[in-house]
């Protein structure tokens, strides 16, 4: 175990030059102290989804857990990590899976709806404890000696400052533990982790000088608790981006992107760090290809959870529109359509045929779950993974398209969509266009182009797959 008798403020001074220098608790440490004991004493916190109920106070969790690392043979890695779901869950699950025979795995939390930090071993060796305080969390967390550390996603967290103080803490008292940044998104770069702009634009390689104001804008448009989940720890942006500059450069030992335009996006703003950048793409399980049977219509689905902005929300529900007003022109056309086919001339009946093929009526498909669906949308919910070829088969799904409008750092829709063998198209950014431009069923189209464009481009696409 490491020692914990150094001042711990003084660390974090020092690390970031900060003109105060006092170990006196403020009056905010204070109430919170308070109001840890009266969460503890009132129970309110048995509602809380992290509850277990083992856990007495903190104080003696703190105890036990260090007994569970003086008695594991295991080298210990701390996961730092977000309490939202999505991808970034995944990931940490998938890795606890995949470490749980080589390390002793701490988690730690931050579930900002209580604000509260939460300690957990993912495998089970242990309860799971919390606090209000990250002083108390740091306390217990800087006695225990790592082998490696991975910051997994800070993404709504509180107490950054304080977090990456701690993690250079360590960092100087223990020279050998291998510290990891995962980039699952660009919180490291603007408290707007999807680095979409006030125009609701990707801006991923802006040269920053409207990013203060784009914030500001940002801000002005959300309510309160959305200001404080996002920009709550983000005061200025240089400064904010100086903070987190200097941790990378001085206590990471690598920045691993899962994506080739993530990469670029990391050089852009920090260009020192790119010794340190590493290409790790996500694993994935493997899918089973699809077989999808002949069929009268042309089905488009969108994959996964896309009802938010930067995942194309708005994107989706023009191209909703588009889709009507093209199936309401083969409705007109129709009659035309049989009245010329009773005596038609070898040149006309060819380019008959040609609008036969493409005379379909197109359906949209939600393989998800989606708040308020345009009404020409057939949502199917929410899906077992394993399922999903069967889904696609049964709802003879002839494209997925990826409507995201910022660039994913990986985007496992994309991969498990091309795992399925089905054609697949995006927009030309981030990690799902990497993976589209070069899969033989791939679609990339311009970010830039209108809806009805969009959907002239798929459907063309598809006719020349077919």
């Amino acid at each position: 175990m490491q020692s914990g008798s150094e001042p711990f403020l003084k660390k974090i001074h020092c690390f970031l030059g900060i003109a105060y220098l006092t170990e006196e608790k403020s009056f905010f440490q204070k109430k919170v102290i308070l109001f840890n004991k009266f969460i503890l004493k009132s129970k309110i916190y048995t509602n809380y989804p992290f509850y277990d109920s083992r856990f007495s106070s903190f104080k003696d969790y703190a105890y036990d857990l260090e007994i569970l690392v003086n008695r594991s043979s295991k080298p210990v890695l701390l996961w730092i990590d977000q309490s939202l779901d999505g991808g970034t869950q995944s990931y940490s699950l998938n890795k606890f899976n995949e470490y749980k025979e080589d390390f002793l795995i701490i988690r730690l939390q931050y579930f900002h709806l209580y604000r509260s930090f939460v300690v957990s071993c993912p495998n089970g060796e242990m309860y799971t404890g919390f606090s209000l305080s990250f002083e108390d969390t740091q306390e217990l967390l800087v006695k225990i000696n790592y082998s490696n550390i991975v910051l997994n996603s800070l993404v709504a967290y509180r107490n950054i400052f304080e977090v990456l103080a701690f993690i250079h803490r360590i960092r100087e008292e223990k020279r050998t533990v291998t510290i990891s940044y995962m980039v699952h998104d660009f919180f490291f770069i603007c408290p707007n982790c999807n680095l979409m702009n006030s125009d609701n634009n990707f801006c991923g390689f802006n040269d920053g000088q409207n990013c203060a104001v784009c914030i500001e804008h940002n801000k002005s448009k959300q309510p309160d608790y959305e200001n404080e989940l996002f920009y709550g720890e983000c005061e200025n942006i240089s400064l904010w981006r100086k903070m987190w500059e200097k941790s990378l450069l001085l206590d990471i030992d690598e920045v691993v992107c899962f994506s080739k335009s993530s990469t670029e996006v990391v050089n852009f703003y920090y260009p020192e760090l790119s010794s340190k950048v590493v290409l790790i793409p996500h694993k994935i399980r493997p899918l089973r290809k699809v077989k999808v049977q002949v069929h009268d219509s042309i089905n488009i689905a969108v994959l996964g959870k896309v009802d938010s902005i930067p995942k194309g929300k708005l994107f989706i529900e023009s191209l909703s529109k588009a889709i009507n007003q093209y199936n309401e022109k083969q409705l007109i056309l129709s009659p035309i359509q049989k009245q010329n086919h009773e005596h038609p001339r070898d040149e006309f009946k060819q380019k008959l045929d040609i609008f036969e093929s493409n005379a379909k009526n197109v359906n949209l498909f939600c393989l998800g779950d989606y708040v308020n669906a345009p009404s020409n949308m057939k949502v199917l919910g929410s899906y077992d993974r394993d399922n999903l070829p069967n889904i696609v088969e049964e709802n003879s799904i002839d494209l997925i398209f990826i409507p995201s409008i910022c660039a994913e750092t990986f985007s496992y829709t994309t991969s498990e969509a091309i795992a399925m063998n089905v054609p697949v198209a995006c927009f030309n950014l981030g990690g799902q266009a990497d993976q589209v431009s070069v899969y033989s069923k791939g679609l990339i189209l311009e970010l830039s182009d209108s809806s009805d464009i969009v959907l002239d481009n798929i459907l063309d696409f598809l006719r020349k797959l077919s």
